[in-house]
């Protein structure tokens, strides 16, 4: 007699549940669970760091800190819920948000849902679907602001690339879907950010869209491993250790300093020297920014491709190893990264102006000399701005430089007091994180207000 048969049912292999810490969502907005009922968010757009910063629990806990646009926040949120947040804001019908034609995978057409196991899955092989992406990353502002054009990037400012007398260049969110747009209105061009780098570089469309996704931080994630389906993807962006990756994304610095070296290159005999040194204070501005000194690797990468851009108007004997050798020796004699020169002139003015030059605040008696000497900052960067406007942009950090002793913070409460005392304005506030963007302020006092000292019964500070 054989082996009594078996009964009851058959057991099958039971289906992945989605764990709590898995990584929910797309590289543009993803949420996972840090610890019960406490959820992080990342998003590389602005549009939806907006929107998750208005949530009255959220509150930002980490941002990029080198290159593309990177926010993390954290709520006290169940996962469900946080999941359900991030599938809504990405809803395609929503017209707030990117709507990506993406191909129909295998998957899809077996009729596999693109969100199975819970995941949304992101496929960036379409190169329409990649710029429309890194437009979102790199908006046209960002980006001129990271070639320092920063001053360049409004709706009323000098064009660059011409004689402007009056403001004719125009920077825009256009109203018709076409996302951020500038113009000339003298004849320049018109355009989108890669219309932009074609003309600012002089260089192919096919060459400005590679340095586009380039500066963009292109390719956004790694192919899933072979032992991983495409439903339990994680994106390696998408994990608490987001910061550091991105501050040390080699490729993004790369593709960074390789733009800085096509804004810096000859153009014109006997201009080596000059250019050379703008790209060595193009270098220290970005490890000033960074917060760590350049490899050696990272400078020679950066004289190399200026060498090579540079080539055509260059003397005989100005050969590869003379750039790198005197580059290499005249980095430790930069005192002046690029893109503080005015804002390092009028600091040096507002030092050295006697108490009597400085600015009177109106209705205050006696103010301190640091409030005073702020104001002359503001005043004296107004004098130098080349905006019809008369706008600039000053960050907290320089604005305590106008008074020896004086601390970032205590700089913020300054500009706050001017502000409401009628001295300046805030156009546009900045961010406030380290090495966020500064603010722009517009000075609203009078020359004569200025130099005359006020009486009578005043508020004393």
């Amino acid at each position: 007699m054989g082996p009594p048969l078996r009964t009851g049912r058959l057991h099958k292999k039971p289906a992945r549940k989605l764990h709590s810490s898995d990584t929910f969502g797309t590289p543009e907005l993803c949420t996972w669970t840090v610890e019960p009922s406490t959820c992080r968010f990342q998003t590389r757009r602005p549009d939806f760091a907006r929107k998750l910063s208005q949530r009255s629990g959220a509150r930002l806990v980490a941002w990029s800190v080198h290159g593309g646009y990177l926010r993390v926040f954290e709520e006290r949120i169940e996962p469900w819920r946080a999941r359900e947040l991030v599938k809504r804001f990405l809803t395609p019908t929503n017209g707030a948000f990117l709507d990506l034609k993406r191909p129909q995978s295998r998957r899809q057409s077996r009729g596999v849902s693109p969100t199975a196991g819970g995941h949304l899955v992101n496929d960036f092989s379409d190169l329409r679907e990649k710029i429309d992406e890194a437009k979102h990353r790199l908006p046209l502002p960002d980006l001129m602001a990271r070639l320092g054009l920063r001053e360049h990037a409004t709706k009323e400012a000098l064009c660059m690339w011409h004689d402007d007398q009056r403001p004719s260049f125009s920077v825009f969110l256009s109203k018709n879907g076409k996302g951020w747009q500038w113009k000339c209105f003298a004849g320049c061009g018109h355009g989108d950010e890669i219309a932009f780098l074609v003309k600012h570089f002089g260089i192919p469309r096919r060459e400005a869209i590679k340095r586009y996704l380039d500066m963009a931080g292109f390719p956004p994630s790694c192919p899933p491993k072979s032992h991983q389906s495409p439903e339990s993807r994680e994106y390696p962006e998408c994990s608490e250790l987001a910061v550091s990756s991105v501050s040390s994304n080699g490729q993004a610095l790369q593709a960074e300093l390789k733009t800085l070296a096509a804004h810096c290159q000859c153009v014109a005999p006997r201009t080596s020297e000059k250019k050379r040194f703008q790209l060595l204070r193009g270098l220290i501005a970005i490890q000033e920014r960074d917060g760590r000194k350049l490899s050696n690797a990272e400078v020679t990468l950066a004289i190399e491709e200026w060498h090579r851009l540079s080539q055509s108007v260059l003397d005989p004997e100005e050969t590869l190893e003379h750039h790198l050798l005197h580059g290499l020796a005249e980095l430790r004699k930069v005192k002046v990264a690029l893109g503080k020169e005015v804002i390092g002139q009028a600091v040096e003015v507002v030092l050295k102006l006697p108490v009597s030059d400085l600015p009177v605040i109106p209705g205050v008696r006696a103010p301190p000399e640091s409030l005073r000497r702020v104001a002359a900052l503001h005043r004296e960067l107004a004098r130098r701005s080349k905006k019809k406007d008369r706008t600039y942009f000053l960050s907290c950090r320089d604005a305590a430089k106008a008074h020896p002793g004086l601390s970032k913070s205590e700089a913020a409460i300054i500009n706050n007091a001017l502000v409401q005392l009628g001295v300046i304005e805030i156009v546009r506030p900045g961010e406030q994180i380290p090495d966020g963007l500064a603010s722009e302020f517009r000075y609203l006092l009078d020359e004569s207000e200025n130099n005359a000292e006020e009486d009578g019964d005043d508020l004393v500070l």
